[in-house]
Formats: structure tokens, C-alpha cells, sequence
């Protein structure tokens, strides 16, 4: 099984993920995880907060995320105004 994560909400993943995956895999959870870079600091950086890059990601693995992308839009749409 695959899973990609994700840093959303100005880098809580960063410090929420690892202790999520520690927890996991102690009860046995067995998972491949993928890194995708989106949220804040993309947007800060890049100025798009789900890069191309990261929906090659989802393509490959073939993971749909249509609400996340369109909660993304939404939130684009209202700060880029």
C-alpha cells in the first residue's frame, strides 16, 4: 500500500506526520509513503499550493484528490484577488 504525504495547514504535517507514521507502524501498519510537497509554504515559495509536480505524484500513484484540488482552487481564487 502507498501513501502520499502531505505538510498542509503552515507545516503541522511536519511535525504531526512522523508522529502519525511512528504510530502506525507500531501497530503494525505496513505502508510505502511518498513525499508531496503542498500547502503553504508552496504557495509562499512557488505561489501555487498543489505544484504540478505533486499531481504527477497522485497521477502515478493513481490517487484522486478532487476535493482537496478543488478546496486548493477555492482557496486560490479567494487570496489571489
Amino acid at each position: 500500500m502507498i501513501f502520499l504525504s502531505f505538510g498542509l495547514l503552515r507545516n503541522i504535517g511536519k511535525t504531526v506526520l512522523p508522529e502519525a507514521i511512528r504510530v502506525l507502524e507500531a501497530a503494525g501498519f505496513e505502508a510505502d509513503y511518498v513525499h508531496a510537497d503542498i500547502g503553504w509554504d508552496f504557495w509562499c515559495k512557488e505561489g501555487n499550493p498543489l505544484p504540478e509536480r505533486t499531481l504527477e505524484l497522485l497521477e502515478k500513484h493513481k490517487i484522486s484528490l478532487s476535493e482537496l484540488e478543488q478546496k486548493i482552487e477555492n482557496w486560490k481564487l479567494t487570496f489571489m484577488k
